[in-house]
């Protein structure tokens, strides 16, 4: 979660206490957000963690030859509008270099037994029992979507990994695809694409492949859906606004 996407955050994090209490450990992984952001954070949640990193913009924007007000233009459109053309090499970072990447490695190294890993602009609408049943029973578990093209066999909002070799070699896997492919060069999709590339070269081994059903993540409510995707189509500032009122209420 960017700092750019607090209010998603803060409505997610309220939303899971709603249905489950604060008994479960709780992890954001989060970028660039300001101690008094992330106070707020651990005022709302007893059993809370935040693990921070201010990413160098000025860093980035040298390494990829965008001129860093360019670059926080991009950041912003991804945040609180929606992926436009030009935009798509920032939420190649963000979402599958730094999230994809790190942040899973964040949680596989913080977490216990097993762990969730949601969108941040995500709202819960009903208890993800039967999501952790998923997860618990197996060693990767993925949204899978094989009839779509490549970029969408595997829907990335929403997954669940327990600890282990297996999971472990998963990840190492979908690592080395990420990074088979420079970021300048990335396409939209690739962390989907990347992540599918991963499940194939390695579905026939002994990993336990959990099947999230597709319908537990949808973009309005529907008699399946446990968790609203914030990916609807309008822009993310007016989103965010109405998953942190819904959230409150």
């Amino acid at each position: 979660m960017t700092d750019g996407f607090f209010d998603f955050g803060k409505a997610l994090l309220l939303s899971f206490k709603h249905f489950h209490g604060e008994s479960m450990p709780f992890l954001f992984t989060t970028r660039n957000l300001s101690d008094q952001q992330i106070d707020e954070l651990y005022s709302l949640y007893n059993n809370l963690i935040v693990s921070n990193v201010h990413i160098d913009m000025q860093t980035l924007s040298k390494k990829i030859g965008i001129p860093l007000q360019e670059l926080q233009r991009y950041k912003w459109q991804v945040e609180k509008i929606f992926v436009q053309k030009k935009s798509v090499i920032w939420k190649q970072f963000i979402s599958v270099e730094d999230r994809y990447r790190e942040s899973l490695q964040d949680a596989f190294s913080i977490c216990g037994d097993a762990f969730v890993h949601m969108d941040a602009d995500s709202l819960i609408i009903k208890p993800l029992d039967p999501l952790f049943r998923i997860v618990e029973d197996s060693d990767v578990s993925l949204i899978f979507r094989p009839q779509h093209n490549i970029k969408f066999k595997i829907f990335g909002c929403l997954m669940g990994f327990k600890f282990g070799l297996k999971a472990d070699r998963f990840l190492t896997t979908w690592r080395k695809h990420i990074d088979a492919i420079p970021l300048v060069k990335k396409p939209r999709g690739y962390g989907q694409t990347s992540c599918w590339k991963a499940h194939q070269e390695l579905r026939g081994t002994n990993i336990r492949w959990g099947v999230i059903p597709k319908g537990f993540v949808h973009p309005r409510p529907n008699p399946r859906a446990l968790i609203l995707q914030g990916n609807n189509g309008r822009k993310k500032k007016n989103v965010a606004k109405d998953f942190l009122r819904r959230a409150q209420c």
